[in-house]
């Protein structure tokens, strides 16, 4: 296929057209199919065009030139050739002066790691040529997990930085992937001379050379809802505490300054439209300490998040209401009496509660799930981690309002926390060090009649280190999906992780050829002492199948 200048395929005048114009809605998937195969160009088996139409469902209210941007590589090798030829002809035509948002994830993911800023530069570009209206970008990492992210790739050239300045309307700017310079980030929100910024959302991993004053703090970031950001590159822990500290008192519009405190939050759940934004995540660590004018400063906290390591937390703090709103509470390290504490306080408009019980509390309470719903009768989301669950001596009768439960596999026998009534979504992380899997695995598979109602499942093998790469274990977990879980008839989807930075899906289609993967392309999602050759086990089409149709 002959190339243009700029690298990318040229392509027929109405094969966009023609993408654009689909109605995803009301075509039958088969037909669809064939329809794109015809127009990019693909054979009907290929596992890319797979990938583009996962299910029915996904394409509601979406063009599908928009989801082939967001679409992730389904393959471990990512292929540049694919990304040329096929999905920048569709980006190009995508862009016009009345496109607002655009996410381009998937299309990011296509491009091998030595071309990723390349074509950040060609998308970034072709936005300022072409949609100089754009009013949000965004780029975030194909997983969670440090390996799919490139820290050490700084977005500095005067050129791609001046390009973004240039994009008057923007309001958010999500690009997790590469690293920004903190003193650029806040010429992108400084104000300019024909205008201020129109910037209020960042989102970026972030390196911070010097440290500004106060003063030039507010004069750049004044606008600023929300400043989340990752400290992937530079691990100066106080520097980045007293960043934070700096930025508090002098910008008041803040919602959010750092991350998220609730591992339920995604990204486009952080900004509120309130008419009065103030601080709505406080983050408290040893580094930044509860101050006794914190309730009075931050009087629209919803979200806050301890974590007790290090320091000793104020007793007022733990006996004493001092967050009026709080809807949001993740406690870390804590011991059990401190979080029965502090749910007599918060826990009756408590709507999520994650706590991690510090491993050597020796308080003689074991986590309680009806004793937590008791206290919290509005919660709806709930993650609990502890070295003991205490055994439910009646069956829980009063399940709140929960709506999502992740659980550690251990905690599942000792109570009947899954019957909750409201419950669609569940995350079961696999207890690496339990040796009693397959009785817990039983034990579900039992339950199969109180999960009707269920909609999404992750499950979680959290393989980390070799010793626990376990055949009959996986094979376990390959039946329950395909026995008890694929037959639920409220399932939509359904994810399987190896450990949190390795999907199974994504493995199992690369081990489907293995002479195209190599030792080192595993061994980035998984660990260095693994090889192809110990997971051919993982191979199982059915699963994959299955896998490949409830795939979110």
């Amino acid at each position: 296929m002959p190339k243009n200048k700029e690298g990318f395929a040229t392509a027929e005048e109405d094969v966009s057209k023609h993408l654009a114009n689909l109605n995803l809605n009301k075509t039958p998937l088969p037909v669809l199919k064939s329809q794109v195969a015809t127009y990019l160009k693909l054979p009907l088996n290929s596992p890319f065009l797979d990938s583009l139409l996962p299910s029915q469902d996904s394409m509601e209210n979406a063009t599908l030139p928009m989801l082939l941007m967001e679409t992730k590589c389904p393959y471990i090798i990512n292929c540049h050739t694919i990304l040329m030829e096929y999905l920048a002809p569709v980006f190009k035509n995508l862009l016009s002066p009345n496109l607002k948002a655009i996410d381009l994830t998937g299309l990011m993911t296509y491009s091998k790691e030595d071309q990723k800023y390349n074509a950040f530069k060609m998308v970034i570009f072709r936005i300022c040529l072409f949609a100089e209206n754009i009013e949000v970008i965004q780029i975030f990492s194909e997983g969670d997990a440090e390996c799919y992210k490139y820290p050490h790739i700084t977005v500095d050239e005067p050129l791609v930085l001046d390009a973004l300045k240039s994009l008057k309307h923007l309001r958010e700017l999500q690009i997790t992937i590469f690293t920004f310079n903190l003193k650029d980030v806040m010429a992108l929100c400084r104000s300019s001379e024909t205008g201020y910024s129109n910037l209020e959302y960042i989102n970026v991993n972030l390196k911070v050379e010097e440290l500004p004053d106060k003063k030039e703090l507010q004069l750049n970031l004044f606008n600023l809802k929300v400043f989340q950001y990752e400290n992937l590159l530079d691990h100066d822990l106080d520097k980045f505490a007293e960043l934070i500290t700096k930025c508090l008192p002098v910008l008041p519009g803040l919602q959010l300054i750092g991350k998220p405190c609730s591992p339920f939050f995604k990204n486009h759940e952080i900004v509120n439209p309130s008419p009065h934004p103030d601080l709505q995540h406080l983050s408290l660590d040893k580094r930044i300490k509860w101050q006794n004018d914190f309730g009075e400063c931050f009087k629209l906290v919803r979200h806050l998040k301890i974590d007790f390591e290090g320091w000793e937390v104020p007793k007022c703090l733990i006996d004493e209401k001092q967050v009026w709103n709080l809807v949001s509470l993740s406690l870390l390290n804590a011991t059990y009496d401190a979080l029965l504490n502090m749910l007599e306080c918060y826990g009756p408009n408590l709507r999520e509660l994650h706590a991690v019980i510090d491993k050597n509390d020796t308080s003689t309470s074991t986590v309680s799930f009806s004793s937590i719903f008791n206290q919290c009768p509005k919660l709806e989301k709930i993650y609990v981690v502890s070295q003991k669950y205490k055994k439910e001596r009646k069956p829980i009768s009063f399940f709140a309002n929960i709506i999502e439960i992740k659980i550690d596999s251990k905690a599942l026998t000792n109570s009947n926390v899954l019957e909750a009534p409201e419950l669609i979504k569940l995350e079961l992380l696999i207890h690496e060090e339990s040796s009693n899997i397959s009785k817990q695995l039983r034990w579900f598979k039992s339950r199969k009649s109180i999960l009707q109602d269920l909609e999404y499942l992750t499950i979680d093998m959290r393989w980390f280190r070799a010793q626990q790469v376990n055949e009959e274990h996986f094979n376990e977990i390959a039946l329950l999906i395909k026995n008890v879980v694929q037959p639920l008839p409220q399932i939509s989807v359904i994810k399987l992780m190896l450990n949190y930075r390795c999907d199974y899906l994504k493995l199992a289609r690369a081990l489907s050829d293995p002479s195209d993967v190599t030792d080192q392309d595993v061994q980035k999602l998984l660990f260095a002492d693994v090889s192809v050759q110990s997971l051919l086990f993982l191979r199982d089409e059915l699963l994959i199948d299955i896998l490949h149709n409830r795939s979110e």
